[in-house]
């Protein structure tokens, strides 16, 4: 969370279910590694203690912020609405291991911080990535939360409330012993990646500006899956690899011997699908999150996850 998507396609470890043989093609990606190199990172001081399941006060106390806008949507209290969902190993929407028929995760949270604001009761629905739009489309679900990028190709399909900036996420040994905080840091050091994936070309380009200033370039492994990265950082033959900050939170807690370092903020953007016919709804969703946002509320939510605060953003419909 995930939208680690390829570029060209639309497909991101979110898109692509539970498995974790996640490739994503590179057409567009020197633009994407250029922004993203060039995008805000922080320090490599977040806490990797991402919990399991999000506390379930978070939405009862997110409530509170915006309170007064159901009063603006009286139809939506009570309604039964679904929520169409493709969850993945990630922090974005993920399966419920206590309760396989659950899905949680920064998405769900928020769903559920809108739904106390509005008053409506909501399920979710687990569908194929591909099938979300057309399962909006035909009615069969009302929204869709699946780390999905609003992009302008969607937006002539599906309207989007946006919330959060995508990011990508260093992930180094326990206790960093190398000291990696930023991109800067990277000169020299080994860097696993997937092939074919965005990564490869922020780190091309990093190694290219280090030794443009005199610095070592940057040693790579080259896998093909995700799995082959966590081994080689775990077995101390890498340093450090890129990978969706939603993907990095899950690994990190999934595996000993890895921790989260710093973020990298792109411009692209999350959004709550929701069908182009149903203004109501869309509007309901951006004023919930609006009054969310104001108050801290997402950001809360979203550090619970493990995602970073400045990727936060003002809530904004697109489509």
């Amino acid at each position: 969370m995930m939208e680690r998507r390829p570029l060209a396609a639309s497909r991101t470890p979110t898109e692509q279910g539970t498995d974790m043989n996640i490739t994503r093609t590179t057409a567009a990606a020197g633009a994407a590694a250029g922004l993203l190199a060039a995008s805000a990172c922080s320090g490599g001081e977040r806490q990797n203690e991402v919990a399991a399941q999000a506390d379930a006060s978070v939405a009862e106390g997110a409530a509170e912020s915006c309170a007064d806008v159901g009063e603006n949507y009286p139809d939506l209290e009570g309604q039964s609405l679904t929520v169409g969902s493709s969850p993945g190993l990630n922090y974005y929407n993920l399966v419920d291991e206590s309760d396989p028929s659950e899905v949680i995760g920064l998405e769900p949270d928020l769903i559920g911080a809108v739904a106390e604001c509005l008053g409506f009761d909501y399920t979710y629905q687990k569908t194929d990535f591909n099938g979300l739009i057309p399962a909006l489309q035909s009615d069969r679900i009302d929204l869709i939360t699946s780390g999905m990028y609003a992009t302008e190709e969607r937006a002539q399909e599906v309207s989007f409330v946006t919330y959060m900036k995508a990011s990508q996420s260093a992930v180094v040994q326990a206790g960093n012993p190398e000291g990696i905080e930023s991109l800067e840091d990277i000169c020299g050091a080994t860097v696993a990646q997937v092939v074919g994936t965005v990564e490869v070309e922020v780190a091309a380009e990093q190694s290219e500006k280090c030794e443009a200033a005199g610095e070592p370039p940057i040693e790579t492994l080259d896998f093909t899956t995700n799995n082959q990265l966590v081994s080689a950082l775990t077995d101390q033959r890498a340093d450090i690899f890129l990978t969706d900050t939603g993907v990095a939170a899950y690994l990190a807690d999934e595996f000993d011997g890895l921790e989260v370092g710093f973020d990298l903020v792109s411009d692209f953007r999350f959004g709550i699908g929701v069908g182009k016919e149903n203004t109501e709804l869309r509007d309901a969703i951006s004023e919930s999150l609006t009054a969310l946002h104001e108050d801290g509320q997402v950001a809360a939510i979203a550090a619970e996850w493990g995602f970073p605060e400045d990727g936060v953003i003002e809530p904004e419909n697109v489509g």
